[in-house]
């Protein structure tokens, strides 16, 4: 696109920061003073600072197997569809779609490097590398060219990957998502006891699942529920998106035949 059009990014941009500064403004005193430097959690507290208000600092490059890999913050572990965006690198690259290869490998090269830099990198009590989800949308676009060649084993081994972080992901947010960071097996230590009915653990304030609609409208029926069983609340919310997924593809088939006429025949 022209480059007189990141006038148009600036201009769209000028509110929201403005409205932002107003807030430190009015919050702390100063446009500048970011609420980081009052944070009440001195871990993060002493990370922020005015001299270095983002809490970078040189890359520990040992940190990069933990991110990548790993029960604890592994994001392949967490998100095992990128594992595909690889190959489809090497097919944007070889299809010389430089645009795209550049912004897709220099985002996803820049949030890791972050990642790297800053010190609270585990993201405090949460689930995967919370930190590395800027990530995640450029590491799907060289996935979406990947399935975009129609290739049998491409698309299954995104249908099966994605089914495996879709399934693990599920199993964190049942129980809250905010999994102690210095719990090293998250799943194994922490979500599936809790899932099978083991005692609740002192951390999960919350009790042992998150609320959920089941839970809201039907809460004496769960509680009567044995501890092991309590997983079921969760079985209404599976049937829908399974009828969600079920229709999207649906739909995207019917489209196909019109789609295939258009190319072979244009104005069929």
């Amino acid at each position: 696109r022209p480059i007189s059009e990141l006038g148009d990014f600036a201009v769209g941009a000028l509110p929201p920061a403005l409205l932002l500064l107003s807030y430190d403004q009015l919050a702390f005193g100063s446009p500048w003073d970011l609420g980081y430097f009052h944070h009440a959690t001195a871990m993060f507290a002493e990370v922020h600072s005015p001299r270095n208000p983002l809490g970078l600092r040189p890359p520990d490059w040992d940190r990069a197997v933990a991110l990548l890999w790993g029960g604890h913050r592994g994001l392949l572990f967490y998100a095992p569809i990128v594992a595909l965006t690889p190959a489809g690198v090497v097919l944007l690259a070889a299809r010389r779609l430089w645009g795209m290869t550049a912004v897709t490998t220099t985002v996803m090269g820049t949030v890791f490097l972050v990642n790297l830099s800053y010190p609270q990198w585990t993201g405090g009590w949460s689930t995967g590398p919370r930190l590395l989800v800027p990530f995640l949308p450029f590491a799907m676009l060289p996935v979406a060219a990947l399935l975009a060649t129609g290739r049998t084993k491409a698309t299954w081994a995104a249908v099966v990957l994605a089914l495996a972080g879709g399934v693990l992901v599920l199993l964190f947010q049942g129980v809250g998502a905010r999994i102690p960071q210095d719990i090293p097996d998250p799943l194994g230590q922490a979500v599936w006891p809790l899932w099978r009915g083991d005692p609740v653990p002192r951390w999960a304030t919350d009790g042992r699942f998150t609320r959920n609609l089941v839970g809201w409208f039907c809460p004496e029926m769960v509680a009567r529920l044995p501890e092991r069983w309590r997983w079921l609340q969760f079985v209404p919310l599976l049937v829908f998106q399974a009828l969600v997924i079920a229709a999207c593809c649906a739909s995207r088939e019917e489209a196909r035949p019109a789609e295939a006429c258009g190319k072979a025949r244009p104005g069929c």
